[in-house]
């Protein structure tokens, strides 16, 4: 691009502009330090509750074997109670006491058991009661019928996989899909955010022009085609611009965060927590791969411009942001569906839905970041998502072109799609 050229004049122009805004500025600090607290305080919680029971559930033992191991395993939680079942449920009733549990006879045999609460139990105190019974009648089970010691701790013990994968080489590496996996989620994630919010404001500096009349100005002295790209490339410099730097930032924390979990106290006990919680290892994170950076960079690129070209017409041709309304609509739905379909991709990122919704192009710049991820995608879906990307973008420049090159200058209407169709037809 030549530096006199009016492509290149209005590109700087636009880019000084909104860089200098206090938006851009406060947008780069505020969003990645909003995500932070959220995070934060996500661990936060998870470590303030580890210790933190708000229940206490009296124990009525007619098996007279799961109190005490009950009470070993968690006596903020469980205290036995020498009352009768009968007594306790109506202490329950009465609100006296928070709930009661209350263990079959024949518990070893039928595994039989009740929880009695007087305000619902929640999902996670059952989930937790009812794998501290498991565990403590198949190892009393285990001690009744078999009777070496060997043979119980066998059958006790758990298991242990070690995940990894094999290259074409032949060389085995760590596998670590669950946390590429969330990484994925959290690239496709911010790719769905800065593409709204930048193709947004592509649309809102087109209306500001048409509004201000500035744009009878500056068509005065360049194409509407030249105007578009210039604004399109700027702001696209523009989010790319804070995409480094949120993408920067983030590799430095995550480096960083093994030495700061691993660390003893307070910080080391969460970090045990988390890790039982999520099931990976938070204090030896593997590396973000290359490909991964740079998919997350061409994939932004890729498709800012399909859907930033969709955006510049749908602002060429409105006055107002509410007449935008029913024309954005097509546009943000292809951006909502891959965020409901990521969660399937994270869990099968080689299946049939994960792998042709990657490829579809406009569901590609936030798909295919996750897959890339999450799995190793053949190079010829890589070739194939990345030419129809460069193919819809092209289709999509020349039609939003001629409704650029019509709407821009007519102000004073609400068009329709209708509209929008015969402005393609008459501009040449």
């Amino acid at each position: 691009m030549k530096k006199d050229s009016k492509i290149w004049i209005i590109f700087k122009h636009e880019y000084k502009t909104k860089i200098r805004s206090k938006g851009f500025i406060l947008s780069t600090i505020l969003m990645p330090t909003g995500m932070l607290l959220i995070f934060g305080i996500s661990f936060l919680v998870t470590f303030l509750s580890m210790d933190d029971t708000s229940k206490k559930i009296a124990v009525c033992d007619d098996s007279n074997f799961c109190y005490r191991a009950l009470i070993e395993r968690d006596k903020d939680l469980y205290y036995i109670s020498e009352d009768s079942f009968e007594t306790l449920k109506i202490q329950v009733q009465d609100q006296k006491i928070d709930g009661v549990l209350h263990i079959d006879s024949d518990f070893l045999e039928n595994g039989e058991s009740e929880i009695i609460t007087g305000a619902g139990s929640g999902v996670g105190l059952i989930n937790s009661i009812d794998n501290d019974l498991s565990r403590i009648l198949r190892q009393k089970r285990l001690e009744t019928y078999v009777s070496d010691p060997e043979i119980i701790k066998l059958l006790s013990s758990g298991v242990s996989l070690n995940k990894s994968k094999i290259n074409k080489e032949g060389s085995a590496q760590k596998d670590n899909s669950e946390l590429m996996a969330i990484i994925g989620y959290v690239f496709g994630l911010m790719l769905y955010m800065m593409m709204l919010l930048y193709g947004s404001m592509v649309m809102q500096s087109c209306m500001e022009e048409k509004a201000n009349r500035i744009i009878e100005i500056i068509a005065s002295s360049a194409k509407p085609m030249e105007i578009m790209l210039s604004k399109i490339t700027a702001i696209g410099a523009l989010g790319l611009t804070q995409l480094s730097i949120w993408v920067g930032s983030g590799l430095l924390l995550f480096n960083a965060f093994p030495a700061l979990m691993s660390n003893s106290g307070d910080s080391a006990k969460m970090a045990a927590g988390l890790e039982q919680e999520l099931g990976i290892s938070l204090t030896s994170l593997p590396s973000i791969p290359i490909g991964s950076i740079v998919g997350l960079v061409f994939f932004f690129i890729a498709g800012y411009f399909i859907y930033a070209t969709l955006f510049a017409a749908v602002g060429s041709a409105v006055d107002q942001e509410q007449d935008a309304r029913q024309l954005t609509a097509p546009i943000t739905m292809p951006l909502i569906i891959p965020i409901l379909l990521m969660t399937n991709i994270m869990t099968n990122p080689d299946g049939a839905i994960a792998t042709w919704c990657s490829i579809f192009p406009f569901f590609a710049p936030i798909l295919m970041p996750v897959r890339l991820a999450a799995t190793t995608v053949p190079i010829w879906q890589i070739a194939l998502c990345v030419a129809l990307l460069i193919g819809t973008f092209l289709v999509c420049l020349w039609i939003c072109g001629k409704i650029y090159r019509v709407g821009i200058m007519i102000t004073g209407t609400q068009p329709k799609f209708k509209d929008l169709i015969r402005w393609i037809k008459l501009a040449k």
